[in-house]
């Protein structure tokens, strides 16, 4: 479920995920939010709840204008890719 960030109300539609597929809530950068469910990753519109593309199909753990990190599985290395657009 999307959220007005002004009022705090629910706002546009509910995603058409089921929600045994609700996303672990990764990271979220300029209404972007990011998260990882059983089926891979994905990247969600925090206005909308709708789909957006991943690049590089990743969900960050961390993220800002320049560099989006990615924290080993393991715990023991982090990735950094150069943030999309």
């Amino acid at each position: 479920m999307a959220f007005d960030g002004s009022s705090g109300q629910p706002s546009g539609s509910s995603p058409t995920r089921p929600p045994t597929a609700s996303p672990c809530v990764t990271s979220e950068w300029h209404g972007r939010v990011y998260g990882k469910t059983g089926s891979g990753t994905v990247a969600l519109s925090g206005r909308t709840g709708a789909d957006l593309p991943t690049q590089p199909g990743i969900a960050p753990d961390l993220v800002n204008g320049y560099t989006d990190v990615v924290i080993a599985e393991s715990g023991d290395g982090l990735t950094a890719y150069q943030t999309a657009g």
